[in-house]
């Protein structure tokens, strides 16, 4: 059947309408406390929205119920103001009453109305009064315990009608109603726990008082029935009969039994009185007897007793002397009429009318006990239905406690993957924060690093303005050693014979060197610029022998140089060796990082679902950090191939450098026999060649620092932006850009073996080219005319040092420029790593929020499972009790029958007396 509406509007409490005001005033003003006109405003328009009518004085309704709500705590005053808003106690209710019914946060659900419902009831909630009853009906006594097991908070009225059936109520109703249940179930368990530490319930106590009663009157009857056949034999006794009588016909042989009224009027107390209004009690259940006519019955002087044929029934009296009396009065008596046989039709009429309200009365307690029998299978049938719902709700219950277990289990796997997340982030800030203290340091090493260029480009550059004057004191001189360009004219021809030789040499020696095609065209124009400067260097070691000892001292500073060179070259193997050990350790703890992401990727991927919106930032957050390190590493990349440019150029001038020694040496050599000529040259020579030295020197150890630098820089900048993606890695595509760095690493590694093999190739050609030279040197010794040109082309040589110094100054500025720019970069990175260190923290407090609140519904549900079993314990002690009381009342009812049946036996056995005694007395006659 559908639910017919009805024309009754809703009511609603004060309470009701308050905290609904007060919560949609706070939503609406976006304000935490509202003035008491607000709140008065408020109510009056959700009021008209509703069609609600409030009375004339409604104002100081709402006034008094926001005071009866500050006092029960829902309310509190915010400020001095008037201004009143929601205690912490009244949010958590609202919560809860909203998580019980399901409803959204927002104050457009349907059964929002409810919910106010709820939680008004919670803080208005009052003692409740037990209902006083008058009746002693079985109706009332179900009634009162009903009324023991129902204990909902709110009284109800008393309803006079039928209730409304389940399938005509609302939802609201239907919610309501099992709000009532469950408070009802929680009261029973309450009530059952404050009572006794026995098992009984108050309906099993009085049903078995009932009982008990009802034994009590049943032993009482019996006990009646007992006297009743002791009267019997009193007044008949079996003895004096001997032989039955014939009835007198004109005798009364019956008289009617006085009717008894069927209901016997109650007392307005409870009491049943008799038709003479004396009470009857309710234990023996045996009324006063009804005064006779002469007042209390007394014996009678005269007792029955038969003569002594036996034949008739003579009064005996009390001296021997009356027997002549007795036979005259006998002989007078006619049958019509005799005073014994009256006495006792008398006597019999009496105990007839005795037995006869006997009987009656053992009627009407039998239609009693029948009537309570039935009263008590209805209750048990109420019950067994209670029962049944009961039964169907811990259905219910189970289910949502397996639900809730689930949601529980649930939560806490969630709960776990995030707090593995957390470790997980935990450890890379960790590791960020040590890297980032690394960067800081590298930062000020790189300063350090910029400084000391800088102090050594300064150095450059006043050692370039002394090699620029001894330029020009070296052009003099020059000046003077083309005169005797002339007479070394011989010696050229002879040296560029030595010099086709050589060049067919190196021929043969290119053509096995195939792998270093760019070195050896590098080092065979050097050798013909060499060639040059060896014949110009001839022209001059004829005409000066001082630059013999200059030249002497420049080869040893060129063998320390190239001992100094070795050197570098073993510590970078080793540093080579060391980078692969890193590498290839980094490689294994890259393998098991993947391994743990790629186990961890899984767990993260519920997490990363329920935290889209935060994720969403955060990864285009993460896309621009990698944009920018994307653009970091190009950048490094261009560096590293500037520093690599600038590190070929410092190894092209080191070789023209070495070339010079050669040559240097090979003047010394020819020196020998030419040192009067050369004292002049030799003293500039001298000092020009130191001062060479020295910027050589010098400018390697800055370029070898400058690249070690950068080289530390690369590989710092290198874990920042593995630092970086891990950050990246740690959400979505950690498993690719693990992969991307392997790749990069292993081609890192095997860039490194390569320049490692180029190195050793490198240095294996210096040593040929070395002892290719130290030939070709032993060769220009005869070369002389030469010197002069190979003279001019040293100072193109130093011009072309003068140049690559200046760029390698420019280069230095670049790298200085963007050092600063990398610098800033930097600290952009940090304040973005600060940046997702406070997102970590929100996150971890969302966690925190999250593992409490699950804490909190465990706990909750921990409660509703113990309630659940305590009242399953309830309902089985109940159904035990029930079964026990079923027992006894069928043991009780056959006790009846029996009783009923000995009670009929006994009636039938003294109606045959009865009748015997009637026969006897007539046959007399």
């Amino acid at each position: 059947m559908v639910a017919s509406k009805t024309k009754k509007t809703t009511k609603y409490t004060y309470a009701e309408r308050v905290l609904s005001a007060l919560s949609q005033a706070q939503q609406e003003h976006r304000k935490h406390a509202v003035h008491h006109a607000t709140l008065r405003a408020e109510v009056r328009k959700r009021a008209e929205a509703k069609k609600d009518k409030l009375g004339p004085q409604w104002t100081s309704w709402v006034k008094r119920t926001v005071e009866k709500l500050e006092d029960k705590g829902a309310i509190e005053a915010s400020g001095a103001g008037g201004n009143v808003s929601l205690t912490p106690t009244a949010k958590k209710a609202i919560a809860d009453a909203r998580r019980y019914l399901a409803l959204p946060g927002g104050h457009s659900s349907p059964l929002e109305d409810e919910v106010w419902r709820l939680v008004s009831v919670q803080f208005t909630r009052g003692t409740k009064r037990r209902n006083a009853s008058g009746t002693d009906n079985d109706t009332a006594s179900e009634a009162e315990v009903l009324d023991e097991v129902d204990t909902s908070p709110k009284r109800r009225r008393r309803s006079s009608g039928r209730q409304k059936p389940a399938s005509k109520m609302t939802r609201a109703e239907l919610l309501q109603l099992l709000h009532n249940l469950q408070q009802a179930h929680s009261g029973a368990m309450t009530h059952l726990q404050s009572h006794t530490h026995s098992e009984e319930t108050e309906e099993s106590r009085h049903l078995r008082e009932e009982l008990q009663a009802k034994e009590k009157e049943i032993e009482v009857v019996r006990k009646e029935l007992d006297q009743v056949k002791s009267r019997v034999s009193d007044i008949v006794p079996p003895a004096s009969i001997t032989r039955p009588s014939t009835p007198d016909h004109t005798a009364e042989t019956s008289t009617p039994l006085p009717a008894s009224p069927a209901n016997r009027p109650r007392a307005t107390d409870g009491l049943t009185r008799t038709a003479s209004g004396s009470f009857i009690s309710p234990i023996s259940k045996r009324p006063t007897p009804a005064p006779s006519v002469s007042g209390t019955p007394e014996p009678d002087d005269t007792t029955i007793a038969f003569d002594d044929e036996g034949d008739t029934l003579v009064p005996a009296d009390d001296d021997g002397g009356s027997t002549s009396n007795s036979a005259k009065n006998a002989s007078l008596l006619t049958p019509g009429w005799s005073p014994r046989k009256q006495h006792v039709d008398v006597r019999l009429e009496k105990l007839r009318a005795l037995l006869t309200e006997e009987g009656e009365r053992a009627q009407r307690r039998e239609s009693e006990y029948q009537d309570k029998i039935t009263s008590l299978e209805n209750v048990a049938d109420s019950r067994m239905s209670e029962l049944r719902v009961l039964t169907g709700k811990l259905a219910a219950f189970d289910s949502e406690r397996t639900a809730m277990h689930t949601i529980i289990s649930e939560r806490d796997n969630r709960v776990a993957d995030l707090l593995a997340e957390l470790t997980v982030a935990n450890g890379l800030i960790a590791s960020k924060d040590t890297s980032l203290a690394e960067k800081d340091a590298e930062i000020a090493s790189l300063h350090n690093d910029l400084a000391s260029v800088e102090r050594a480009s300064a150095l450059l550059r006043t050692r370039e303005e002394e090699l620029q004057s001894s330029l020009t004191h070296k052009d003099a001189t020059i000046a003077g050693l083309t005169e005797d360009k002339s007479a070394l004219a011989l010696e050229l021809a002879a040296v560029q014979e030595a010099l086709n030789v050589a060049r067919n040499e190196v021929l043969d020696k290119s053509d096995q060197l195939k792998t270093l095609q760019v070195v050896k065209a590098t080092l065979m124009g050097e050798v013909g610029e060499l060639q040059k400067t060896v014949a110009s260097l001839g022209e001059e070691a004829i005409r000066k022998e001082e630059a013999h000892a200059a030249a002497s001292a420049e080869l040893a500073l060129r063998a320390a140089e190239i001992h100094t060179l070795e050197d570098n070259l073993r510590d970078s193997e080793d540093n080579t060796a060391r980078v692969r050990a890193e590498c290839e350790a980094l490689a294994e703890q890259k393998a098991k990082v993947e391994k743990k992401l790629v186990e961890a990727h899984d767990d993260l991927a519920r997490v990363i679902l329920q935290k889209d919106g935060e994720i969403a930032d955060y990864a285009s957050e993460c896309e621009g950090l990698k944009v920018q390190t994307a653009s970091l590493s190009d950048e490094l990349a261009i560096l590293q191939q500037q520093l690599d440019a600038s590190k070929d150029a410092i190894d092209t001038m080191k070789v023209e450098l070495s070339q010079a020694n050669m040559s240097v040496q090979s003047l010394q050599d020819e020196a020998t026999a030419k040192s009067g000529t050369i004292d002049q040259l030799k003293s500039s020579q001298a000092s020009m060649q130191q001062e060479v030295s020295e910027l050589q020197s010098e400018l390697e150890s800055t370029v070898d620092e400058v690249c070690e630098r950068a080289r530390n820089s690369e590989d710092r900048q290198r874990r920042l932006i593995t630092d970086t993606l891990a950050k990246e890695l740690a959400r979505r595509k950690l498993v690719d850009d693990v992969q991307r760095l392997e790749a990069e690493n292993s081609s890192h590694v095997e860039q490194l073996a390569e320049r490692r093999a180029e190195i050793e190739s490198l240095s294996i050609d210096l040593l040929a080219s070395q002892t290719r030279e130290s030939e070709l040197a032993t060769k220009v010794q005869e070369a002389e005319a030469t010197r002069a040109v190979e003279l001019a082309d040293h100072q193109s040589a130093l011009s072309s040092l003068r140049l690559s110094l200046e760029s390698a100054q420019r280069n230095a500025d670049d790298l200085q420029k963007k050092l600063s720019g990398a610098y800033a970069k930097c600290e952009e990175l940090e304040s973005q790593l600060r940046h997702a260190e406070t997102e970590l923290a929100a996150t971890r407090a969302s966690l925190e929020a999250e593992t409490a609140r699950s804490s909190a519904m465990e706990k909750d549900l921990g409660e509703a499972t113990a309630k659940i079993h305590d009242l399953q314990d309830a309902l089985d002690v109940a159904s035990t009790a029930r079964q026990v009381e079923e027992s006894k009342v069928s043991e009780l009812l056959a006790g009846y029958d029996k009783l009923r049946k000995v009670h009929t036996d006994s009636f039938a056995e003294f109606d045959q007396k009865v009748r015997a005694s009637q026969a006897a007395a007539t046959s007399g006659h």
